[in-house]
């Protein structure tokens, strides 16, 4: 994906931080990619929206309208060649009644293009509105975490600022972890076992700095040039 940063082998990495840099981090990455499907899950990535965090340009941005939900809508756009200028797809889930059933529903259907040939990276920012602890992420997307490396649905990045409240078992099916800074000592320590790290280190690095699962490096976010308001 990125010549350098995460493994070639990788299949699913977690971006986890309080520290700034998160979602420019993502959209970074997804805008070096051909193809991708990205999930907004509050809506900062949507270029009508004056206070975004970020744009990734030549990209379809889908968000609920009358003719269905944002899933609905990308679906329709899969089935219908006349309209596929782009092959690099942002879903924004902020205004669904049910984000988790969207996220099945999408999930689930990326799994079915996979097995058709036509996987997609996947990318979601703050998974942990989609896949709480408490509610637990859905069948659907587990399942795609697990098998879908077998269809070309790689890498599967997730990212959140609130570790601590996302399901669990998600995060310990990826392969890569970059953690930024956190100083919450629950946070910390969870973060330290599931990623085998010192949680000290993580209360030690600066703003967009990320230290790297299993080396004692740590990756800078650079300014991306897209981006509002970085820190």
């Amino acid at each position: 994906m990125t010549a350098g940063l995460f493994c070639d082998s990788a299949t699913s990495v977690v971006i986890a931080g309080k520290g700034g840099g998160k979602t420019a981090f993502l959209a970074q990455e997804a805008n070096k990619l051909n193809k991708f499907v990205f999930v907004d899950t509050i809506g900062v990535l949507d270029p009508k929206n004056s206070n975004r965090s970020a744009v990734i340009p030549n990209s379809n941005y889908f968000r609920h309208s009358d003719k269905g939900s944002a899933v609905d809508n990308f679906k329709s756009w899969a089935f219908d060649p006349a309209t596929q200028k782009h092959n690099r797809h942002i879903l924004d889930l902020s205004e669904a009644a049910d984000k988790k059933e969207e996220l099945e529903k999408l999930a689930a259907f990326l799994l079915q293009l996979g097995k058709r040939g036509k996987g997609y990276p996947f990318l979601i920012d703050e998974i942990s509105l989609i896949a709480p602890q408490s509610g637990r992420a859905g069948n659907a997307l587990k399942n795609l975490f697990i098998i879908g490396r077998n269809f070309d649905i790689k890498p599967m990045i997730i990212a959140t600022q609130r570790p601590q409240n996302t399901d669990k078992e998600l995060l310990e099916l990826a392969d890569e972890y970059y953690l930024g800074y956190n100083k919450g000592y629950n946070t910390t320590e969870m973060l330290g076992k599931l990623a085998d790290i010192d949680p000290e280190k993580l209360k030690q690095l600066e703003p967009r700095q990320f230290y790297i699962m299993g080396t004692e490096k740590t990756y800078t976010v650079p300014f991306y040039k897209f981006a509002n308001q970085q820190k």
